[in-house]
Order: structure tokens, then C-alpha cells, then sequence
């Protein structure tokens, strides 16, 4: 699954790179400033409605109409929902301190401010 992972995460940097060198290329060439881009974003969320849990943010590239940039926003972590019920214990000072920099819950909020 790691390995899986780290190519998948791989060609799809050098995807989007390649896709901002074009949006760059094509909006200096109609004579604006290479990196004062004109994007537009579009979310979507796994479920109807603002209760999900889980949505995702893209930029699009007004002259070549690619994705540009992409962001996978959460308000939950199956770590933390399972670790709750040992607050208060020096086990879970110890996890804490290790799972911050990896905790999936990556938004607070509602859905509809993803």
C-alpha cells in the first residue's frame, strides 16, 4: 500500500506541475503577468447536504481548463475517535504527541465551509 501511495502521490505532483506550467504559459501569452493566475474553484463533498464529513477543493486553470491544485479537507480521524475514551492517561499524552502531524481531521467547522 506504501508503495502504491508514494506513486500514485508521485505522478500526481508531476501531473499538476506540468498542468501550472501550461496555465503559466497560456496566460502570459494573452499578456498578463506569468504568475497572477485566473483560477476557479469547485468543491464537492461525499455526502449531499453540509453534513459531510469528508470534501474535496480544486482550482481549475482558466486558459487550459486543468486541475491546478487539489485539497482533500476532513473533520474526521478514526485515531482520534478511537483514542477518546483514554483522555487523561499518560498512554494518550504519548499518542498525541506522535499522531498530530499525522491526524486525517485536517478541517473544524461545517461542510459547507470546506
Amino acid at each position: 500500500m506504501e508503495n502504491i501511495f508514494i506513486a500514485t502521490k508521485t505522478i500526481f505532483n508531476t501531473i499538476i506541475q506540468k498542468a501550472g506550467r501550461e496555465e503559466k504559459e497560456k496566460n502570459s501569452e494573452t499578456g498578463n503577468k506569468e504568475n497572477e493566475l485566473i483560477v476557479s474553484g469547485d468543491g464537492s463533498w461525499s455526502k449531499r447536504g453540509f453534513s459531510s464529513l469528508f470534501g474535496v477543493i480544486t482550482l481549475i486553470g482558466h486558459y487550459s481548463n486543468k486541475v491546478l491544485d487539489l485539497a482533500v479537507k476532513s473533520s474526521f480521524c478514526k485515531a482520534c475517535i478511537s483514542w477518546r475514551s483514554k483522555r487523561d492517561t499518560p498512554e494518550y499524552d504519548k499518542w498525541l504527541n506522535t499522531h498530530h502531524d499525522n491526524c486525517l481531521a485536517n478541517h473544524a467547522g461545517s461542510a459547507g465551509k470546506m
